[in-house]
């Protein structure tokens, strides 16, 4: 309890500072107050209890170290005369290292080039993740917390995988199970068929059938007589000048790809 102080003058304040988080495992907080009066003592208290921790004053800083109880420490400054609560107040708990996030969720089976995004639920007590694709090569990875997204390289395809960690100053969690993902290639048709032909003609033109694939064609100067939807079509030729032909392939996996235009001179 504070003594009386109307005819003297009260102890000289000083700040308690410190972080008051610590790791677990670890000795534990320290604590220090920003200086102190020679001639007096200063007492730790623990939400408004003594602790019988007592230093004296030393014209200088003072340290209490390797706490380990949870709750909020002040600093009781007392002399012959008076005594008095010095500034701050700090809260001291222990973390731990983050748990390991659960897998991944977020599509696993694309096609090359393509964007995708992922998630995990958070983690409590993490300060960041740290996201991990294998290969490397097989897109470019950007994150934001939680949440990242690959765009896929156009020239890989296959397996990959995608996994994270969760990360405080205290560590790092084991990488979370890692989710695979296929990256299925784009079809590249080819047309095939006649680049010359008469007005009026009726003339096929191919590109190699896949199984599971669906096929839409585009004809300029003619139109489909016949195999719209499929790899093979028949196009009659319906006026004179330049031509051309081209098909979209979409494969069993969803993925599209064009052909390059094939052109034809109808005479």
């Amino acid at each position: 309890e504070e003594l009386s102080c109307t005819l003297f003058a009260l102890p000289q304040m000083f700040m308690l500072q410190g972080d008051g988080t610590y790791c677990e495992g670890t000795a534990g907080a320290n604590l220090t107050l920003s200086g102190s009066t020679v001639g007096l003592s200063y007492e730790l208290y623990l939400d408004a209890g003594a602790t019988g921790s007592i230093q004296a004053g030393k014209g200088a800083t003072l340290e209490w170290n390797n706490i380990t109880t949870a709750g909020f420490y002040t600093v009781l400054a007392t002399g012959a005369e008076c005594s008095a609560t010095m500034g701050g107040q700090i809260y001291v708990s222990s973390i731990t290292a983050p748990a390991q996030p659960a897998m991944p969720s977020g599509d696993n089976s694309l096609c090359s080039g393509a964007t995708s995004a992922y998630s995990v639920p958070n983690v409590a007590a993490t300060d960041s993740y740290i996201w991990a694709l294998t290969p490397p090569e097989a897109g470019t990875l950007t994150s934001t917390a939680n949440q990242a997204s690959v765009n896929w390289s156009p020239s890989f395809t296959g397996s990959a995988t995608l996994a994270v960690s969760a990360s405080n100053f205290c560590g790092s969690s084991p990488q979370s199970a890692a989710l695979t993902v296929t990256v299925n290639p784009l079809p590249v048709p080819v047309v095939t068929g006649l680049n010359t032909v008469c007005q009026n003609w009726e003339t096929d033109y191919v590109t190699t059938q896949n199984a599971g694939s669906s096929y839409a064609w585009s004809v300029s100067g003619g139109n489909i007589v016949s195999g719209a939807g499929t790899s093979g079509k028949r196009v009659k030729w319906n006026s004179a000048g330049a031509g051309s032909v081209s098909v979209t392939e979409t494969s069993a996996q969803d993925c599209e790809g064009t052909s390059a235009v094939f052109s034809v001179a109808v005479n």
